[in-house]
């Protein structure tokens, strides 16, 4: 899912930038300085606050796939949307989204970020009808 490469590659970047706790030990002292003490806390918390964004991911995406499972009763569609769906997007805004026209939800006056998302949900919607007609 892209919540959790985006988890995988923070991590990724955090760990590039930061003193490595598996290199070689400080053979000078056997007592942690004060900035290995600090890293390891800043890193133990950015783990801690991004299982934290993890957790509340899939919580987003097992509500978004209940309620679509409520709406249409379909597994196959159902899973597909969910997959295809930007994670920040409810189903609510998701049915709004399909049962408006353009005018009626004010395309145009949309941000870029908006209009994104809306063209997403409606290519997801195409998508997935066409996928279960197959």
């Amino acid at each position: 899912m892209i919540l959790k490469k985006a988890i995988y590659i923070s991590i990724l970047l955090f760990t590039s930038s930061t003193v490595c706790f598996s290199q070689e030990p400080n053979t000078t002292t056997k007592n942690p300085t004060l900035k290995e003490i600090k890293t390891k806390q800043d890193f133990q918390e950015i783990r801690r606050l991004l299982d934290e964004l993890e957790r509340a991911g899939d919580d987003l995406i097992q509500n978004k796939k209940f309620n679509c499972l409520k709406a249409f009763g379909n597994a196959d569609f159902c899973n597909c949307l969910v997959e295809k769906l930007p994670i920040g997007l409810s189903f609510r805004n998701y049915i709004m989204i399909i049962t408006s026209t353009k005018e009626e939800i004010g395309y145009e006056k949309l941000s870029k970020e908006d209009r994104d998302m809306v063209d997403m949900a409606l290519s997801a919607r195409d998508l997935c009808v066409q996928k279960r007609k197959k």
